[in-house]
């Protein structure tokens, strides 16, 4: 799903995309578009953005693992999610 931004900051300046996850909680932006194409298959994604394709649920997981890098934090690439961990929220690894 693709929501655009508020009328009134769009009317000088080119709106960015913001894409929403199945649960509506939208993506962080540096994260681009998530893939159009996904798999039929229907799993419990992480850091509560609902249920979906286990296309979508690894680019979640590719995109947190990216920025974790991005950021030098250590631990990146043991960044991995359990179903009881869901709904851990993205924030914890969003910090600068």
């Amino acid at each position: 799903m693709t929501v655009f931004g508020c009328c009134c900051s769009c009317i000088a300046e080119p709106c960015e995309a913001i894409y929403l996850g199945p649960s509506g909680k939208p993506f962080p932006a540096a994260w681009g578009k998530p893939p159009e194409i996904q798999t039929k298959d229907y799993r419990p994604l992480p850091y509560g953005y609902g249920h979906g394709s286990s296309t979508l649920y690894h680019w979640i997981q590719t995109s947190v693992m990216e920025g974790c890098k991005a950021r030098g934090q250590k631990g990146c690439s043991r960044l991995t999610i359990t179903p009881q961990q869901s709904n851990i929220k993205i924030n914890k690894w969003q910090q600068a």
